[in-house]
């Protein structure tokens, strides 16, 4: 410890008067020099800690040395296992091919007779387990082979003119004894297949490439032997063929013991995989070109880690000649590689590698490392106690007083040191005490406001917490109050459409009334999506989908808003942009349409311009940077950062009076979910710029599901059963809508108002399908489908539930419930008629079909038709059909269309032909060069 500064001024004892003890401290030699404690202490620290250190690192790196060695040797010895089972599987069919060629020679075997060859192979087949498939093919196109199937059975097949060239495969017993006829194959022919080809074109024994077995996900692979007679001709009589499946170098490989966690694995010079020890399937699907599997697209990160590895250290997996051995970093951990080729002379060429962390190995030396610190420790330990206990001795108050500074620091604040009788540590005790008699009187202080504050954040968190159960119950309650009337709203004012015998003012009105519910209906959901985002009750919901047609539908949608009022709308997707992608496809579709609109909406000339490009890219992700920039108003500065806040709008947002000031608050939080943020740029009238970014998975075309194009139901398919429908909602007007769209089409329809009137409904009537809504009173709708899904009968009988809610965890609730379907309100009449058609297989004519019945007879042409008519037309009623088509609307375009008298036939089966082939911006372009006139 150093000693007190020094000060000119005297330092006074408990008395108030100077201490007698008071001298002058550089007459005692003190300075800045080192404290007794280190002096006595430290040197003997250092050497122990010295001689432990260097013990445990020659320790350690000995035992790294012996570890390389161990693993070496291990790889070595499974290496050799693996070459040693590789080298069985592969010997028996080579053997099996010998026998066969040596025993037609010796004429022990008569090729002619095939039924005889077939059940020679089969006991073949019993006496090489590592053979799957044994086979013949002459030169006349005649076939004979053996084998085991997917269950362990006996198969024999067998194509010559006694089957017409067909190929018949049929079970037997162990003996040949024919059981039962499997399958039968027209038109085979061995000649043209790729394992006799190979044969006559190499003239020699050959193994074939790996192909997809009769098992899916599983390879076999053939090793060939032509036969030629004994004629200087040396014409090719036939082809031997035994196969064995790849399936049981997986099974060998995995039950292997390769350290802990090592990996072991098979493939081909071009990277495809042979096998593994972790059961990977080789192959995807048993068609006639299947995806096989490469090591570097292993589902196994290790196995594909290594792959890259190897690829990046060689350029070629074919540049693999000789053994090699290293040791390599995979993920950041040290791991041992091990990569020999396996050759025969048939043309086998492959890889075996062998990869295991090198942490298996150091658990022995980690703890021995774990035992020579405690060791370290513990000497320095004793080392310490025997230093303090030294220093005791020597200096005792000046101890005394470092454990004060320790006892203080550990929070003992009420530590004191005794008076010493050396008058500058007396000194030094003084202000010791002084000090630590302050520090307790402010911890004290200190303490009563932490305790304070402490429980003014448990009741805020308290608050916060009921806030949150309000404001999610305030959710529930408002989804379903709101959305459960524009149900009935957006139905009812649909289906109004459809009545012909509607004046247009009524259909005007009612269009109104639509598109009203339809904004409301919007608005609703964008403030539910708002604090469902805000109460991380949102998650992203990926799908693979094609990226080009959903900017193309996005872009065909809204080019005609965009010309209607003069703008030129322009996409411009980078070359290199992924076609097929997995992500959150409907927000995506929300975010751009949102930007877009906007665009369209604040921008009177000029246009907009739609820019995607690739940020970054691998070999299955990818980071998408979307660019929207328009001609528009622009937005001040100072203004931009109201752009995010809800319900907030600039200036130029309140001057065009439209929208809530939702869009772009919910469009920064949907980018957010999937990956990536948004930022904008403006100027005032110059324009604005809104970038964004997304993270995507790229795929392939396979991987993306078609959707289904949407068509109008007009009625049920002919010839149909009677499907009885069970209505159940606590809401007339709800019920009243569904009964007015089934009932219509040939449905029987019932309607029951709660939970226990649908029980008795439905153990009287036995509907095959129920609408349940799920609250009601008396009973609602989670207790009515438990108890009817108790039953056998109700087993039977569809539930769907129909509810208002937009909460995700409602969704898993009611499946729990039993129900076997989730709809929400408001719902599409397409929706309704897709679940009946998905769960009871329900056939429907569409309104195609109908009109190309009434319009198109078998025996007459097509009408011909002018659309110079349209002018001739009232001018309402062609605003009318151009708002449908504008607004892309073909069930209303046929409402109105539906309206023209019978002399005008001709016109109104053109317009229907231009619907029905998705010409609705035609019409549109049509109708505006009347409408300007």
């Amino acid at each position: 410890m150093q000693p007190p500064p020094q000060t000119s001024q005297p330092v006074t004892g408990n008395d108030g008067k100077n201490d007698a003890s008071d001298l002058n401290l550089q007459a005692w030699g003190w300075g800045p020099k080192l404290p007794l404690r280190w002096v006595l202490v430290v040197p003997f620290l250092v050497q122990i800690f010295a001689a432990v250190g260097l013990v445990g690192w020659f320790s350690f790196r000995n035992g790294q040395q012996a570890i390389a060695t161990l693993a070496q040797d291990l790889q070595g010895e499974i290496g050799e296992r693996i070459e040693d089972r590789l080298t069985s599987y592969t010997t028996a069919p080579a053997i099996v091919n010998r026998i066969n060629l040596d025993m037609t020679r010796s004429q022990h075997l008569d090729l002619a007779n095939l039924p005889d060859l077939n059940r020679h192979f089969l006991q073949q087949v019993l006496w090489f387990p590592e053979v799957s498939y044994i086979a013949w093919g002459n030169a006349q196109g005649e076939f004979a082979g053996a084998f085991r199937d997917q269950d362990g059975q006996l198969v024999m097949a067998l194509a010559d003119r006694s089957t017409n060239g067909d190929i018949i495969r049929f079970r037997s017993d162990r003996n040949g004894q024919i059981l039962a006829e499997l399958s039968r194959t027209p038109g085979y022919d061995p000649r043209t297949r790729p394992w006799y080809q190979m044969a006559a074109q190499t003239k020699k024994a050959t193994w074939i490439a790996p192909y997809p077995w009769y098992v899916e996900n599983v390879l076999g692979t053939d090793l060939v032997l032509p036969f030629y007679d004994d004629a200087d001709s040396k014409q090719l009589q036939g082809v031997f063929a035994t196969t064995f499946s790849l399936d049981a170098i997986g099974e060998f490989l995995a039950g292997l013991k390769i350290g802990q966690s090592g990996q072991a694995f098979i493939f081909e010079r071009s990277g495809e995989l042979l096998g593994t020890s972790t059961g990977e399937a080789l192959a995807i699907g048993t068609g006639p070109d299947p995806k096989r599997v490469s090591a570097l697209a292993s589902q196994n990160p290790l196995i594909r880690q290594t792959a890259e590895r190897l690829k990046d250290e060689f350029g070629s997996f074919a540049a693999i000649e000789q053994t090699y051995q290293d040791e390599i970093a995979i993920a950041g951990q040290p791991h041992f590689l091990q990569v020999t080729a396996f050759q025969d002379e048939a043309g086998l060429d492959w890889l075996i590698a062998i990869v295991i962390p090198k942490a298996d190995f150091m658990a022995q030396i980690t703890a021995n490392t774990r035992n020579t610190i405690g060791l370290c420790g513990l000497a320095l330990a004793v080392s310490a106690v025997l230093g303090i206990l030294t220093s005791r001795w020597i200096a005792h108050t000046i101890f005394t007083v470092a454990q004060g500074t320790d006892a203080i620091a550990s929070g003992n604040l009420t530590y004191r040191v005794a008076d010493a009788p050396i008058g500058e540590l007396s000194v030094l005790a003084r202000a010791f005490n002084r000090m630590a008699a302050q520090l307790n009187a402010a911890f004290e202080q200190l303490e009563r406001k932490v305790e304070a504050r402490t429980l003014e954040l448990a009741r805020a968190k308290e608050a916060a917490d009921s806030a949150n159960r309000a404001k999610s119950e305030f959710l529930a309650h408002m989804s379903h109050e709101l959305r459960t009337p524009l149900n009935a709203i957006l139905g009812f004012s649909h289906l109004a459409t459809c009545d012909p015998t509607l004046s247009p003012d009524q259909r005007e009105n009612i269009g109104i009334i639509n598109r009203s519910g339809d904004y409301l209906l919007t608005l609703v959901n964008n403030v539910l999506d708002l604090s469902k985002v805000e109460a991380g009750k949102m998650t992203p919901n990926p799908n693979n989908f094609d990226l080009h047609r959903l900017l193309s539908d996005i872009e065909d949608l809204l080019g005609l808003q965009a010309e209607s009022k003069g703008l030129q709308l322009l996409f411009d997707l980078a070359d290199e942009l992924p076609q097929y992608v997995r992500s959150d496809e409907t927000k995506l579709r929300q975010i751009l349409l949102n930007l877009i609109n906007n665009s369209i909406k604040f921008t009177t000339e000029g246009g907009i311009a739609v820019k995607a490009m690739v940020k970054t890219q691998t070999a299955d992700r990818a980071t998408l940077v979307f660019e929207v920039q328009d001609t528009g108003m622009g937005v001040a500065e100072a203004e931009l950062e109201k752009l995010f806040e809800v319900f907030g709008q600039t200036e130029s947002g309140k001057l065009s009076q439209k929208g809530a000031g939702l869009g772009l608050p919910l469009t920064q939080r949907f980018v957010r979910l999937l990956g990536g943020d948004i930022a904008i740029s403006s100027s005032l009238g110059v324009g604005t710029t809104a970038t964004f970014d997304i993270q995507v998975e790229i795929v392939t075309a396979i991987d993306v599901d078609v959707k289904p194009v949407s068509r109008q139901v007009v009625a049920l398919k002919p010839g149909q059963r009677t499907y009885k429908i069970l209505i159940v909602d606590d809401r007339s007007a709800n019920r009243r809508l569904l009964v007015k769209l089934l009932q219509p089409l040939g449905f029987e329809v019932q309607e029951a108002a709660d939970g226990r009137e649908a029980l008795e409904r439905w153990e009287t009537w036995q509907p095959q399908l129920i609408f349940m809504d799920m609250r009601m009173p008396v009973m609602n709708g989670y207790e009515a489908t438990e108890q009817i899904k108790r039953t056998m009968a109700g087993q039977a009988t569809i539930v769907i539930a129909l509810t208002a809610s937009v909460l995700e965890e409602e969704k898993a609730l009611v499946l729990s419930a039993g129900c076997d379907d989730f709809l929400r309100k408001p719902f599409r009449t397409a929706t309704i008629f897709e679940a009946l058609g998905q769960h009871l297989g329900v056939e429907y004519l569409y309104a195609e079909e109908e009109q190309s019945t009434e319009l198109y007879p078998s025996e007459s042409p097509p009408v011909v038709w002018n659309p110079a008519e349209l002018a001739a037309m009232p001018r309402d009623w062609q605003q009318r059909l151009y708002e449908a088509s504008q607004s892309l609307d073909d069930e209303m375009a046929l409402a109105v269309i539906a309206e023209l008298p019978e002399e005008r036939a001709a016109l109104a089966a053109g317009l229907r032909e231009m619907i029905s082939n998705f010409e609705l911006g035609e019409i549109q372009k049509l109708l505006g060069g009347e409408l300007s006139c």
